[in-house]
């Protein structure tokens, strides 16, 4: 019985351990959810890394093409050289950028990670997120007395 209830124990720990370690597919946010041209828009990618060995060295923020916005963050990972103090449990990270309003249209968000270190085992695919850019909504004018007749 007592290896049973340690089992599940382990169980459930090694999939809460994968949950957050970047083994569950990150997270890509943009404000406003509904962008039209003349809002800026601030996108938020949430991730963790699997161990404490990894690094956010600079975070680089650009339009890349005519329908992209690229975010790149340099990796540093320290593979147990001296100074460096792995730990064994996940360890979240978020990179943030705002953007200009951009003219209508269909964006992708791309997210890379450039390694500083060629020793480095993690080779994470660029991760990617559609979103639309409309135009504004037009306000409609009404004067006092046109809002009168409405409603009387």
């Amino acid at each position: 019985m007592t290896k049973v209830r340690f089992t599940r124990s382990a169980l459930a720990t090694v999939l809460l351990v994968a949950a957050h370690s970047g083994i569950a597919s990150a997270q890509i946010t943009i404000t406003p959810p509904a962008p039209t041209s003349v809002d800026s828009i601030h996108v938020v990618m949430a991730d963790a890394f699997s161990m404490g060995c990894w690094d956010m060295a600079a975070t680089h923020c650009s339009t890349a093409a005519p329908d992209s916005v690229l975010i790149t963050a340099d990796i540093q990972y320290c593979n147990g050289a001296p100074g460096c103090f792995c730990t064994a449990f996940p360890e979240a990270f978020q990179v943030t950028c705002d953007f200009a309003p951009l003219p209508p249209g269909t964006y992708r968000v791309v997210y890379r990670e450039r390694y500083l270190n060629p020793a480095d085992i993690r080779n994470i695919a660029p991760r990617m997120k559609l979103f639309t850019v409309s135009a504004p909504t037009p306000t409609l004018r009404h004067s006092w007395g046109r809002l009168k007749a409405i409603y009387r």
